[in-house]
């Protein structure tokens, strides 16, 4: 857990799918600071001509689309990315860290919270829960990628049941928008009542 003398850190994470980008607007509409780990990763792979060259060498392309469907198909090739990328991600979210007002709440989006040991540097997890049979068909209207792609990348993160054991709190994302609203908005309440 952090130092009390930044803000309030909320963690945000779910399974592929579940909607963790929506839910992360509702925040912030609501006054909260945020930031996505998965927009992170894209300004590293972006910005770094360091990183871009060692992605391009162990993988030969540093198209997203492209490196998702190499990694999600090979364990191994994924950690191998993770290893390249993390550091640089981790440091750039530290920052945000360090510099959150005392005043302020700020909610990191992490898919792979838990997986990255992530749970351990905010005071509040929040985890967006979606059945997988509306996760799939979400993935599959918004991607264009394989029947097996789904899979592919549900099991590699932690299972749901793990995730929603662990959470400090729950969002169910499987009905409205004006339903996952009055959520977050409860949530959020319950976080700024406990941090008084």
């Amino acid at each position: 857990m952090h130092t009390r003398e930044h803000g309030t850190i909320i963690g945000l994470t779910g399974n592929i799918s579940a909607g963790k980008s929506s839910v992360l607007d509702i925040f912030s509409k609501l006054g909260c600071d945020v930031i996505s780990a998965d927009k992170v990763a894209h300004e590293v792979l972006n910005e770094s001509e360091f990183i871009r060259s060692k992605v391009m060498k162990f993988f030969g392309t540093t198209d997203r689309v492209e490196l998702a469907e190499i990694v999600f198909s090979a364990p191994k090739k994924r950690q191998l990315l993770e290893t390249i990328l993390h550091p640089e991600i981790t440091q750039r979210l530290e920052e945000k860290l360090k510099t959150s007002p005392a005043d302020h709440i700020l909610v990191i989006e992490i898919p792979l919270l838990y997986e990255t040991g992530w749970d351990n540097r905010v005071d509040h997890v929040v985890f967006v829960s979606c059945p997988s049979c509306i996760r799939k068909r979400r993935f599959h209207d918004t991607r264009e990628a394989s029947i097996g792609d789904f899979e592919c990348r549900d099991t590699a993160q932690l299972s749901e049941s793990n995730k929603l054991r662990l959470a400090s709190f729950v969002i169910d994302n499987s009905k409205s928008l004006k339903t996952t609203e009055r959520q977050v908005k409860t949530v959020l309440e319950k976080i700024k009542n406990s941090d008084l």
